[in-house]
């Protein structure tokens, strides 16, 4: 909720509503890797690269691997994805 802009709460108390907010998550949720998988291959692998040297020189950080960060991320998703599914049954 802390994202959540402050008329949400009142949004998803409307069955219209809700039955929308199915139906979108339906009709998206099988598309959401793909679209992942595009967007990270549209990163250039170099500015990435470079990007990782920044970080790691300025702020100390671990170098992560762009498919280690796909991989992560679509772990989460799918998670998410998951629970998701459970609090619409």
């Amino acid at each position: 909720w802390d994202g959540a802009p402050f008329y949400y709460q009142y949004l998803i108390e409307k069955p219209s509503f809700q039955k929308r907010y199915i139906e979108l998550f339906n009709e998206t949720r099988d598309n959401l890797i793909s679209f992942v998988d595009d967007a990270f291959a549209s990163i250039d692998k170099e500015a990435h690269s470079q990007l990782l040297e920044y970080s790691n020189a300025r702020f100390g950080t671990s170098k992560t691997t762009l498919q280690t960060r796909r991989d992560r991320f679509v772990n989460y998703l799918t998670q998410h994805l998951a629970w998701m599914e459970t609090q619409f049954n």
